[in-house]
C-alpha cells in the first residue's frame, strides 16, 4: 500500500482510473448518441450491448470497481489538498488550476455520483419491457430532465478539468497546452446527451 499512500500514487491512479472511465464514457456517447438517428440504431446499439451475456456483466463489475477506486483516491486527494491549504494558493495559478472545471470538481463529482444512483435506479432495475421505453417515460417527465440537463453540464465541467488533470498526471507531453482541447471534448460529450434529452422531452416521436 505505499504506492497508493504518497501523492504521486493515488494522483497516478486518479488519472488511470479517470482514463479508463473516460473510454467508458467515449463509447456509451456514442451509444447513446446513435438514438438521434433513430430507434433501430438505438435499439441495434442495446442489443448489441446486451448480447454479450456473461461478459457483459464482468465489465459491468469492472467497471463498478473503476468508479469506486475513482471515487475514493477523488476524495483522498481532497483530503490532502485541505490538507495543505496554506500553501494552496501559491499553486492557483497555475495552468489549469483556476477554471470552472477545477473549482466545481468535487462538487461535480458528488452531485454525479447521486445522479448515477438515480439513473442506474431507473435504468437497470426498471419494469419497462426495453430500454427505448424507459427512456422515453424517463425523460418525458420534466424533473427528470432538468436533473438530467444539470447532471450533463455538471459532467461537462467534471471531465473539462479531469481531461486535463489526467494528461499532467501522466506526464503527457505539452499537458498545460490541453486546456482549451480539453474543454472542447467535454463539451462536445455533453451535448450528445443534452440533445438526447432535449430530444426525448420535447419530441414525442422520439425512439417511437
Amino acid at each position: 500500500m505505499g504506492f497508493f499512500s504518497t501523492s504521486i500514487g493515488r494522483k497516478l491512479t486518479m488519472a488511470v482510473s479517470g482514463s479508463l472511465l473516460m473510454l467508458f464514457l467515449l463509447a456509451h456517447t456514442l451509444g447513446v448518441g446513435s438514438s438521434l438517428l433513430g430507434k433501430k440504431y438505438f435499439v441495434g446499439y442495446v442489443t448489441r450491448i446486451h448480447s454479450l451475456g456473461p461478459l457483459l456483466h464482468l465489465l459491468q463489475s469492472a467497471l463498478a470497481v473503476l468508479f469506486l477506486v475513482h471515487i475514493f483516491f477523488g476524495i483522498r486527494l481532497y483530503i490532502d489538498n485541505l490538507a495543505a491549504r496554506p500553501v494552496r494558493a501559491s499553486r492557483t495559478t497555475a495552468s489549469g488550476g483556476r477554471t470552472p472545471g477545477s473549482r466545481t470538481m468535487v462538487a461535480s463529482g458528488l452531485f454525479l455520483f447521486f445522479f448515477l444512483l438515480f439513473h442506474l435506479f431507473h435504468f437497470a432495475f426498471s419494469s419497462q419491457p426495453s430500454v427505448d421505453l424507459t427512456a422515453r417515460l424517463v425523460l418525458a417527465t420534466p424533473a427528470n430532465a432538468v436533473l438530467y440537463l444539470a447532471a450533463y453540464v455538471a459532467l461537462g465541467l467534471h471531465i473539462s478539468h479531469g481531461l486535463w488533470s489526467m494528461c499532467h498526471s501522466l506526464g503527457i507531453a505539452g499537458a498545460d497546452k490541453k486546456i482549451r482541447p480539453a474543454g472542447y471534448v467535454a463539451t462536445a460529450i455533453s451535448l450528445v446527451f443534452v440533445s438526447v434529452t432535449l430530444a426525448a422531452f420535447l419530441c414525442r416521436t422520439f425512439l417511437v
